[in-house]
This record gives structure tokens, sequence and C-alpha cells, in this order.
């Protein structure tokens, strides 16, 4: 007998922006359909903007239709799904505003937590904080960060420490898709299999590698 899915709470914070909308929904979708996700698991998301509920689920609906693959979308899936989403609308650099949040997660207290910073960088550290001040840190708590985190190395280590002092390392995921794409993983199969370029590839050989992933949809 298969063991039962936990039971999570998911955040994503900046929940109507473009990496949130295009990516994360659509993710979260697929596992919810391919039952990867407990069914009575939430999905909340934060926006600045004033929706009510209604209004947050016809916008993740359109997107979902825009950004799936191959009509993926279904309208018994949407429903199952659906039913775990809901909208805080709320300033996420301002703690006070984390009242309604702060309510809704302690409805369940031993649940998961996932705390998805889908914003700038700039952000991760006051969103850290704000979490730490409102109570929100639980043994069962993990924090994602999407790249990029910071501009250059002084940034990284400044905003990195913020987020360490406040959340355990072992509950921190920096992700960067673009590391998962097919052509990336290719060429770590290619160097480790191929013994021609094996002991050629390394850090005395190889100044730097430069990755071009040109997309449809612009900086806009």
């Amino acid at each position: 007998m298969s063991k039962p899915l936990p039971l999570v709470d998911i955040v994503i914070f900046g929940g109507h922006g473009d990496l949130a909308l295009r990516k994360i929904m659509p993710a979260l979708y697929y596992l919810f359909s391919e039952k990867h996700i407990n069914p009575h698991s939430r999905v909340i998301s934060t926006t600045h903007n004033p929706f009510d509920h209604d209004q947050h689920l016809q916008l993740v609906k359109t997107n979902l239709n825009e950004n799936l693959e191959n009509e993926y979308f279904s309208e018994e899936h949407w429903l199952s799904f659906s039913s775990q989403l809901s909208c805080i609308v709320m300033d996420i650099t301002q703690a006070d505003d984390y009242k309604p949040l702060t309510e809704s997660l302690n409805q369940f207290p031993d649940r998961d937590r996932v705390n998805y910073l889908s914003t700038p960088s700039s952000l991760f550290g006051d969103i850290c904080t704000s979490l730490q001040e409102s109570k929100l840190i639980t043994k069962n708590s993990r924090v994602v960060l999407e790249k990029p985190i910071g501009h250059d190395l002084d940034s990284f280590k400044k905003l990195d420490d913020h987020v360490t002092a406040v959340f355990d390392e072992c509950s921190i995921f920096r992700i960067d898709h673009y590391l998962g794409k097919d052509t990336v993983q290719n060429i770590l199969a290619l160097r480790f299999s191929n013994a021609l370029f094996m002991p050629l590839w390394n850090n005395q050989c190889i100044d730097h590698i430069q990755i071009t992933v040109s997309e449809e949809v612009g900086t806009g």
C-alpha cells in the first residue's frame, strides 16, 4: 500500500507575476493532475493589486490555457485544482500585512509549508524577515529562491546571509530552472561519457561557458 501524500500549504509570493503564472502554476497543475500532490493541499498566492477570489481563479485559468502544452488543460482537472487555490492581497514588504496570511496558515499549523519567492531577489530578505516576525516559520517550513539571486557575488552573499539567518540551510532551495533543460543536461553527459573530453573539460582549459536560451516572451 502506497504511503499517503503529505498535506502541504504552498505560498507563492508574487503570485500574479510572470514567473508564477507562466511557470509555477502550470507545474503545480501538472503535479495535481498526476496525483503527485495531495488534492487537499492548498496553493495561496499573494498579490499587491486588489483581486477577489473569482478574478484570481479566472486569471490563473486563462494563463493555464495559454501555457500548458499539448492541450493538457481539462475542465475536470481544473475543478479539482481550482478548489485548492486562494489569493491574499497584501504588501509583502510590510510585516503588518501578514496577518491574513498568518490566519490562513495557522488553520493547519502542522502542515508542510513551502514559501516560493516569485519576486525580485531584492525582496527575499524582507519576506523572510516578515515570515519570522509573524511566527510563520515552523519545523516543516521550506523556502524556494528563484534565480537570479542578486546581481553579482557580493549582492548574492548579502541576500544569502539574510535568508540563512532565518531558515536552516536544509530548508532552503535555490532554483535555476534552466539548469534542468535537456541541452544543459546533455553537456554533463557529453563530458563524463567521452574519454576525449573528460580530461580536457575543466577549469584549467575552459574559461567559462555561455548558454543562450531564446524565448518568444520578452522582458516586458
